[in-house]
């Protein structure tokens, strides 16, 4: 069978939406790949509430940690559509060359290039700037979620390497 290239779709929040696109898909013969993009969790919340003034930091955690919770359940009912694990933070991309492919670079060398040539590595925020985003009286909410978000990105690595490696 003949499958087309996927364009960058975004899923509607509603699950049985979700189930319906990926039906809809299957039927037109697209062959849709998803990436989980992972960062530091601390600067995830430093993001959304320090530069974009989304919500406040508590309720921010909350908000985060579930849509933590709805990535896993995609990423595991999904795991055979997983392209790439791509760690945000890491110099090297975390999983370059699997993203290379995907935005349409036939040499992983001259991609891996470019990407050094522009990537700068976030500045990791100090045991200090952490307190400054995530008062003390909120690192309840906050451990669990910096636990999930290693979590996410270790499974994805792991279904990842069991799809590549068979």
């Amino acid at each position: 069978a003949q499958y087309r290239r996927c364009h960058q779709c975004l899923l509607p929040k509603d699950e049985s939406r979700q189930i319906l696109f990926v039906s809809v898909w299957a039927g037109a013969r697209v062959d849709c790949k998803h990436v989980l993009i992972t960062r530091d969790a601390y600067e995830v919340i430093r993001s959304t509430t320090v530069n974009r003034h989304f919500s406040e930091v508590g309720q921010q955690i909350k908000t985060m940690s579930s849509m933590l919770d709805v990535m896993r359940i995609q990423n595991m009912d999904h795991h055979d559509r997983i392209a790439a694990c791509w760690d945000f933070d890491a110099a090297d991309g975390g999983s370059v060359d699997e993203v290379s492919e995907l935005l349409g670079w036939e040499s992983k060398d001259a991609f891996r290039a470019t990407y050094s040539k522009l990537f700068r590595p976030p500045r990791t925020l100090g045991e200090t700037e952490r307190k400054m985003v995530v008062p003390p009286d909120l690192q309840e909410l906050m451990t669990p979620y910096v636990q999930q978000t290693q979590r996410i990105a270790d499974e994805c690595r792991s279904l990842f390497k069991m799809k590549r490696d068979g």
